[in-house]
């Protein structure tokens, strides 16, 4: 894998966390950064949180 120098890094990304909000917080994730999701809408950013932390468990 590339390395992107994100590992560690904050990363904040806004506005809507469907499709490409949701591929690019996941791009994120999989170089080890620390992502910030901000949405209006509380419950679509809690779906992508849960999400990301099922994939992430060993």
């Amino acid at each position: 894998m590339l390395d992107s120098g994100l590992a560690d890094k904050t990363v904040v990304v806004t506005g809507r966390v469907f499709n490409i909000g949701r591929a690019v917080v996941h791009a994120f994730a999989a170089q080890k950064a620390c992502v910030v999701l901000v949405d209006a809408v509380v419950e679509n950013s809690s779906s992508v949180n849960h999400k990301l932390a099922v994939d992430s468990t060993p």
